[in-house]
């Protein structure tokens, strides 16, 4: 990654840089690689906790109602 400050481009890290942080393409390969398996797992689990969520709210309602 690369450093702009003021118009210049310099080569420091992310944690000294005091302007735009540039990105190179080995950064954004990087960036895109994450795990696909992971992302269906999770992404599983919080469809099935608002399905379940708003059963259950749907249950109180109805016994809030009798």
């Amino acid at each position: 990654m690369k450093c702009l400050v003021n118009g210049q481009i310099t080569t420091d890290t992310i944690a000294t840089c005091q302007g735009y942080v540039l990105l190179e393409p080995v950064d954004v390969i990087a960036v895109q690689s994450f795990d696909q398996e992971l992302y269906l797992e999770v992404s599983g689990y919080l469809l099935l906790s608002f399905v379940i969520g708003h059963g259950a709210g749907r249950v109180v309602r109805w016994m809030g109602k009798a």
